[in-house]
């Protein structure tokens, strides 16, 4: 008997992982309405991820509702073009400002070659600028349902980029072990306390940077995990503006309301 019993949950958390990846992927393509929170449970005893295991309706809370307005107001005040997405990783909740507007895709590339390195190697470390090979980045980017590099698409939204941050914290694509290295080796670029890491005092595993567009446009990227011990979150913000645009006064707006709005959130059910 507890063999069987083991064998029902790891089915469950099989087709849990699964079905998250889809979803994922399906809500990308949704309306950019705030999403109503399903029940989840997850396995505990790692820091930085927390493997799904159930993931139940929802259950008609829509508790990200008062978000959208201020982030609405923050991205019109912004001297550059802002696109945001929002998830909280406990309930699945989100919300996206902009979510159509495609940016260079640079930071998704650096996150997925870090994964790509981590599925071909789960054991090791690498840094997350380590060389990965064309055909193992195209093959991630392709498992991922995520644009591959040279496309006709190839450009990045702020959801897809955190969609990669949400598959290491559910452990759908690497599992457990490789996950949570490749997030604790990302927490060192959160540990600064820029960007959207700013004022958050809890570790944040984080890709930031800048690219010049061939149009003289420059596009920056700051996405990651906040990891509130009671409530974690992605915060993505991507932006494209003039190259003497203040581009951290436009990523601290739309920063601050959401560590606001999410560091408000009660305790939540992790199985041990």
């Amino acid at each position: 008997m507890p063999h069987f019993g083991f064998a029902i949950l790891l089915g469950a958390a099989t087709i849990a992982g699964v079905g998250a990846g889809r979803l994922a992927r399906h809500e990308r393509a949704a309306s950019a309405a705030t999403q109503v929170a399903p029940r989840v449970e997850r396995l505990g005893g790692y820091r930085h991820v927390r493997p799904l295991l159930e993931c139940a309706p929802p259950q008609g809370t829509r508790r990200l509702d008062g978000l959208r307005a201020r982030l609405e107001a923050a991205a019109d005040r912004a001297d550059v073009r802002v696109s945001v997405h929002v998830r909280d990783l406990e309930s699945g909740e989100a919300v996206d400002i902009a979510p159509e507007a495609r940016f260079d895709p640079a930071g998704l590339r650096r996150l997925a070659a870090l994964m790509a390195v981590k599925a071909a190697e789960p054991g090791t470390a690498p840094p997350l600028d380590a060389p990965v090979a064309a055909d193992a980045l195209h093959r991630t980017l392709t498992d991922l349902g995520l644009p591959a590099p040279g496309g006709a698409a190839d450009a990045a939204t702020a959801s897809e980029l955190g969609a990669l941050f949400q598959y290491l914290f559910n452990a759908t694509y690497l599992g457990p072990r490789a996950s949570e290295r490749a997030l604790a080796s990302l927490a060192h670029a959160g540990a600064r306390g820029e960007g959207i890491a700013a004022g958050v005092g809890h570790p944040v595993s984080r890709v930031a940077g800048d690219v010049i567009a061939p149009d003289g446009a420059r596009h920056r990227h700051d996405c990651g995990i906040v990891h509130l011990p009671w409530r974690p979150y992605v915060l993505c913000v991507m932006a494209r503006g003039p190259a003497d645009a203040d581009f951290e006064a436009a990523v601290r707006s739309v920063s601050a309301p959401v560590h606001e709005a999410l560091q408000a959130g009660g305790a939540v059910s992790v199985a041990r």
